[in-house]
This record gives structure tokens, sequence and C-alpha cells, in this order.
């Protein structure tokens, strides 16, 4: 190393020098400058930000209020609810003769109730029910054209605010059926405890538009001898809870 500095004079050494030394302070300064020009929008912009934050009480972008969805309402058909006549109907003016005018208004707000629900493409029926309900309390069922039915009891009818409930919403589950089917299968043997379900013989069935549903299961029970006999138990259920089981003895 110092051989090598002997090879130059002090005057090129003093050149060299002063070439290293102005070559630091250049870059010392556009650094600064590069620093300088950088950071200078990054204060601008959050000095003016600052300035809205203290200064402005209300956004200065849109607020937009999408307009309110429409109520639905299905179609009602001319048919659904038309009055009854005598000559057409003399069985229901022989029951409820003396409440036909009240029978009438309910089967319109009864089709009118149904028409605001979503499941119902359109009612097609309004109509009193002939298996239930009676003078003192009537009970009424509208069908949609889709097959969706709905019931309604005169006291349901009459609450400030009616709900609507299907009766496809109202079939009882198949755990809820199993469970039931069992119950009544027991209560119909003569000796329950020897009642034995066959795990692999059942089944579920459902009817959407009336809300019923049979569950099928087999089982075995023995009589008074000790016997065994074979059985298949048919559990039908309405849309209102009710079952009742019919037992048929397998071939």
């Amino acid at each position: 190393m110092h051989s090598f500095l002997n090879t130059f004079t002090p005057n090129q050494l003093n050149q060299s020098t002063m070439k290293i030394r102005n070559l630091i302070i250049a870059g010392t300064i556009a650094g600064s400058v590069f620093a300088a020009i950088s950071a200078g929008p990054k204060n601008s912009q959050t000095k003016a930000q600052s300035q809205d934050k203290t200064d402005k009480a209300i956004s200065s972008k849109k607020v937009f209020q999408s307009a309110p969805e429409k109520p639905y309402k299905a179609s009602i058909s001319e048919w659904a609810v038309k009055p009854y006549t005598r000559d057409q109907y003399p069985k229901t003016f022989a029951t409820y003769g003396s409440r036909m005018n009240a029978l009438q208004a309910y089967r319109v707000k009864a089709a009118n109730v149904v028409s605001q629900e979503r499941s119902c493409d359109q009612v097609v029926m309004s109509e009193i029910s002939t298996v239930r309900g009676g003078l003192n309390n009537m009970h009424f069922f509208v069908d949609c054209n889709n097959g969706t039915r709905f019931r309604f009891s005169e006291t349901e009818l009459d609450k400030s605010t009616v709900v609507a409930i299907s009766e496809a919403e109202k079939i009882i589950s198949e755990e809820a059926a199993e469970k039931s089917c069992e119950s009544m299968i027991a209560s119909s043997a003569n000796y329950p405890s020897t009642v034995s379900i066959f795990p692999f013989q059942k089944s579920y069935d459902t009817f959407a538009q009336t809300g019923a549903a049979t569950y099928k299961q087999g089982f075995s029970a023995k009589n008074a001898f000790g016997l065994e006999l074979k059985y298949v138990a048919f559990c039908n259920f309405q849309s209102d809870g009710s079952g009742e089981i019919q037992i048929k003895e397998q071939s």
C-alpha cells in the first residue's frame, strides 16, 4: 500500500482527495434534496387531511337511499272469494245460515292475508272447511295456484296480526313422527313389553299441500301364548299435530 501511494506526486494526491471530497458533498446534497421532495407532498397531504377534519362537519361524498321494496301482493282469482249461493251450497247454508255474512267476510280476509305471502303465486280458493271447526269457530283453507295451502280458524283471523303458515311448514318432522308412531304402537299392543321395532322396515312420506305425513313402521309383538307375530303400522299425521295408527299383520 505504501509503495503504491509513493507512485503519486503530492500534487496528484491533493487533486484526488479534492475530487473524492466533492463527490461525497454532491451525494449528500442530492440525498437531502430527494428526501425533501419525497416528504413534501406527504406533509402537504397530511396537513390537508387535518384541515378537512377540523373545518368540515359534513362529508362531501354523495349519499343515496334505495327505494323501499314494494310489499308483495299475489293476485286473487275472482272465483276464489265468490259468495256462496243457497242453491249451490245448501249444506253450507244449513250449517252456517245465521253466520253467512261473517263467513264471507272471513273468506275474503283469509284470501288477502295469504296473497301477501311470497310462497303463494296466486290465490285460487278460499273456502270454509267441512272437516274442521264449527258454527262457533269456523275454519277456512286457502289454496294457491302452485299447490301451497294455508289454514285459519276464525279465532286466528280475529287477531290484529294474522300469521300465515303454510300446511307444508307444519308437517311433522321424521324424527317426531318416528317417536310418536312407536308410542302409538306400544299403546296398541296387548303386551307392550313384547314389542320389537324393526329398524330397517320403516318409511316416511309427506304431502305438502295438506301438511299430512305418513310414517310406516314394521314391528313384532307377542300374544298371550308367547307367539311372536309380525305387523306393519301406518301412522298418519295431520298438520295440526294429531295422528292415528292403523296396523296390519304381515303375511
